[in-house]
């Protein structure tokens, strides 16, 4: 499944509850798409940058990294990994850090 294909998903589902606290429509769909990436990966981590949310969103990469930040402070996203480190598991570059959803739902 692509990441096109988990947005589209998230985009057609109600946010979950979590997502409610924020009054910004875009940060509750950030908080559905998460859902959504958790969902696909099952019990694993899973990928997720700011270019990334920035494109699919269609804001700057830096508001980006704001939202992720603020849904890792209400405790929806964990921080597993940061991205940057020159190589990831598999041996290719990775500059996406790696979360949980644990916003429940």
């Amino acid at each position: 499944m692509t990441m096109d294909d988990i947005f589209g998903r998230s985009e057609e589902t109600e946010p979950p509850k979590s997502a409610l606290q924020f009054k910004h429509k875009g940060i509750r769909r950030l908080v559905t798409l998460c859902r959504e990436l958790q969902r696909a990966v099952g019990d694993d981590s899973f990928f997720l940058g700011q270019p990334t949310v920035g494109k699919l969103m269609g804001i700057h990469p830096s508001t980006a990294k704001s939202w992720l930040r603020k849904l890792c402070d209400a405790g929806i996203l964990r921080l597993v990994e940061r991205g940057g480190a020159p190589y990831g598991h598999d041996g290719e570059k990775n500059k996406a850090h790696r979360y949980v959803y644990t916003g429940g739902d």
